[in-house]
């Protein structure tokens, strides 16, 4: 669920309100965990970018496979109607 928040500080992460999804919660999910790591203060989860890109991109790919496989059961079904 997105939040809003601000940054404790500021100056090191940029000023004003942000809209997101915290890190904390991301990481409770397998596929988040996969997308969160420690900021470079140490201490803080944060989303790392390329991960997440990553992680979309694979999530695009498994689609695409089940999605053929669903228009192939579809074209073998029309086929035998015929």
């Amino acid at each position: 669920k997105p939040k809003a928040y601000r940054y404790k500080d500021e100056a090191t992460y940029g000023e004003g309100p942000r809209l997101g999804i915290m890190a904390q919660d991301l990481a409770k999910s397998k596929a988040g965990a996969a997308t969160v790591g420690k900021l470079p203060d140490g201490e803080h989860l944060g989303f790392d970018v390329n991960k997440g890109i990553s992680a979309a991109l694979a999530s695009v790919a498994r689609l695409h496979e089940r999605l053929e496989k669903v228009e192939s059961l579809g074209s073998r079904a029309k086929a035998k109607a015929a």
